[in-house]
């Protein structure tokens, strides 16, 4: 039984590798939104932090961190058979509590905007099931406020700007024109990105 059971398994994924690849034609466009864990920007929030606490040899803290994760709007278009091309736009904003001697002395919004350029390549692009990989690099502006909650210290703000990038090590799209996805692998729109997505 357990033979059987093996050998069923191994024509099933057979099936999935050599079946007719045909549902990520040229001229194909996908618009998709989603949302991300664990992203670039919260490292580089969290870096920031470090930082700052060594820099002032422990004094200045940071506290009940929050972020939204990474909420990005996709476009792309099939420039031939299973590659595709385009752009993205996200959101995400992180909070935390400044503290200095671990007393609150004011709150902290980070909002990051960012624009990328993304291709895609579907190895295994069926009308139900797709199966990809991907690489994205991008622009991203961080503006950051402080609110005092203190006499002793004002009000601030201050923008950075930097390159960013997301790797898609493999991403699944389950459904026909209207599917649900879901995405490993790091960068802008985190570890975890997953929405849905409409093909036409």
């Amino acid at each position: 039984m357990k033979k059987i059971q093996i050998i069923a398994l191994g024509f099933f994924f057979l099936g999935i590798f050599t079946s007719s690849l045909n549902a990520q034609d040229k001229g194909t466009s996908q618009i998709s939104i989603g949302y991300g864990t664990a992203t670039t920007n919260q490292l580089v929030s969290l870096l920031s932090d470090i930082i700052i606490t060594a820099g002032t040899l422990g004094n200045a803290t940071f506290d009940n961190n929050k972020s939204i994760g990474a909420i990005n709007l996709n476009y792309k278009y099939a420039i031939i058979d299973k590659l595709m091309i385009g752009g993205s736009l996200v959101y995400e904003k992180i909070e935390d509590d400044a503290l200095i001697q671990n007393k609150k002395i004011g709150e902290r919004d980070n909002t990051f905007y960012t624009v990328g350029l993304e291709a895609d390549y579907r190895y295994i692009s069926k009308d139900v099931f797709q199966m990809y990989s991907g690489l994205g690099v991008a622009y991203t502006n961080s503006h950051q406020k402080f609110t005092s909650s203190s006499p002793t210290y004002k009000n601030d703000t201050y923008t950075i700007n930097y390159f960013n990038y997301q790797l898609t090590a493999i991403g699944i799209r389950v459904g026909k024109s209207i599917a649900g996805f879901a995405e490993l692998g790091f960068g802008y729109k985190g570890i975890l990105n997953f929405g849905v997505s409409y093909q036409f």
